[in-house]
């Protein structure tokens, strides 16, 4: 099978102050993960150097670089490393060393990014044509000051790691105005991404990684290989943009013997950016109308059904079940009817959750209808209570419940860190017996797939939907290990999200085809068969 040349931008390995268990630090285990996941090449840098001492992790990293042949180096430095160190030629023994780029943890290092103190290890990167690295840029706050640091610094190629499609409003803007900026995938992955860098940008600014050993590997590749841009432009984003900012070339990086590989049918065909040929049904979708194009919260492009439509046909998604933003924000009665809408226009590849805003009279005595006269469209509901207030036990929902229980409905649950929204299922689940309760988000973290998977256990109607920007690396053999994979469901929260590494986490997951073929469609066409 063809291979394309993967590059990982940005790689953490060593030691943690505090490590998570379920993650590896050690440079054998991200070679494994790239050689099953078919990554060719990687930078990497130390853990130890951001909780410990730059200079004792920054050694270690040269040491395994100059040993292995696929990774390059990332020095994580702070703005004072040349006094700190006490040499003037720190930088240049890095240099020398194997390191391909200077990366500051504004953060961990409690150092400012304005252009005066990034002066030093700005000149120096100049000098070597090399780039920085601004790690773990999750902060809206600062924007401001990257936006006056690339224009302090022209000539510099300024990497944002990490940056999230929740800021994409900052982060469009600045990448607008600095020609010198770029960005990794790792979490900014918004619906179209790469197609609107290409669009509004240009695709030589966009850099494949994972943030290994968080998110899973296959799951960032599925964002490039299922975007609708020419193989050229996908060539690029997922190595050759950053071999051309780290100096140094592909060809150094090896294909992998084809007679190895460790990837079952349904991983190849998402390797290759194929539809793939297993149903496929997404549990957990939103939309947006095309009369309004986006939301206020956050950009959500090329969110409308005929939009949603051509992506499900690129990856082989026959069905999705969606609940509109409008419906789960303001207004049911405006999500019902574009859910229909879609439904109706495209009939089969649109199936519905109810909404109500629980707030407003005229929501509470307005669903009932769609489900009346709709019941092969409308099959479960979503009880958004993070945007509309409301409690999930209170009174105000019980018309609502009895009807999906009398209808054995299924029912989509946003979960997030909340013992108390946890506690609320635990009652509902009892309460209405023949609801499906469809615990959202359960992949988050494994603190979270925790508490759901034993909520999940102690009930026959409870099961996991997985979607997460964190498509955190181990979770889904996790959750099949344990509850078993006929208790979990491929989600995306298209459009917030693009459903391509969520996609993916599934795909290059370590588990076998049957348990995918669950996972992907064969559950929730199990439980939508409960209907009355």
């Amino acid at each position: 099978m063809k291979q394309r040349k993967y590059f990982d931008i940005f790689c953490a390995l060593g030691r943690k102050c505090a490590p998570e268990k379920e993650f590896p630090y050690e440079h054998c285990a991200l070679l494994d993960d790239m050689e099953y996941c078919r990554v060719h090449g990687a930078a990497v840098f130390s853990n130890t150097a951001t909780e410990y001492s730059f200079i004792y992790g920054n050694q270690q990293i040269c040491d395994i670089v100059n040993k292995e042949k696929r990774f390059v180096g990332i020095a994580a430095v702070p703005n004072t490393a040349l006094m700190e160190s006490g040499d003037p030629d720190y930088f240049e023994k890095l240099f020398q060393n194997g390191i391909k780029a200077l990366a500051v943890f504004p953060d961990a290092f409690r150092c400012s990014m304005s252009a005066a103190d990034m002066e030093q290890i700005a000149e120096s990167l100049q000098r070597h044509k090399l780039p920085l690295i601004l790690a773990n840029v999750a902060n809206q706050e600062y924007f401001s000051k990257i936006d006056l640091l690339a224009d302090a610094f022209p000539e510099l190629n300024i990497i944002l790691q990490g940056t999230s499609w929740a800021l994409n409003r900052y982060c469009f803007k600045v990448l607008e105005r600095h020609a010198n900026l770029y960005f990794d995938i790792s979490t900014n992955q918004a619906n179209d991404i790469i197609e609107l860098s290409k669009k509004y940008f240009e695709i030589q600014r966009v850099l494949y990684s994972c943030d290994w050993p968080h998110k899973s590997m296959g799951a960032l590749k599925s964002l490039i290989e299922y975007a609708d841009i020419s193989e050229a432009e996908k060539d690029m984003v997922a190595s050759k943009n950053a071999c051309r900012l780290l100096g140094i070339s592909a060809d150094d990086f090896p294909l992998y013997d084809d007679n190895e590989c460790k990837l079952d049918e349904i991983a190849q065909e998402a390797d290759a950016g194929l539809p793939v040929t297993v149903p496929v049904t997404d549990s957990h979708t939103h939309m947006v109308s095309s009369e309004y194009k986006t939301t206020s919260p956050i950009v959500m492009l090329n969110s409308d059904c005929d939009s949603i439509l051509k992506k499900m046909n690129r990856m082989g998604i026959d069905t999705i079940i969606t609940a509109p933003w409008s419906g789960i924000s303001v207004d049911g009665r405006l999500g019902n009817s574009e859910t229909l809408y879609a439904a109706t226009k495209h009939p089969g590849r649109f199936l519905g959750y109810s909404t109500c805003n629980v707030n407003y009279r005229e929501d509470l005595s307005d669903w009932k209808k769609y489900h009346d006269e709709h019941p092969n469209v409308f099959v479960g509901i979503k009880p958004y209570w993070p945007y509309q207030k409301f409690e999930l036990t209170a009174s105000v929902c019980e018309e609502w419940f009895d009807y999906a229980d009398k209808h054995h409905l299924l029912l989509l649950l946003h979960t997030e860190n909340s013992d108390k929204i946890i506690e609320d299922a635990g009652i509902l689940s009892l309460k209405y017996p023949n609801i499906t309760f469809i615990l959202a988000h359960s992949g988050r973290d494994y603190s979270i797939a925790k508490k759901n998977i034993e909520l999940a256990k102690s009930r026959d109607n409870v099961v996991l939907e997985i979607t997460f920007t964190s498509t955190t690396r181990g979770m889904i053999e996790f959750l099949v290990e344990e509850v078993g994979a006929d208790k979990v469901l491929y989600g995306s929260d298209l459009p917030m999200r693009d459903p391509a590494p969520q996609f993916g986490w599934v795909c290059y997951a370590k588990i076998s085809v049957e348990e995918k073929k669950k996972i992907l469609s064969g559950n929730i066409c199990r439980l939508l068969e409960k209907r009355r």
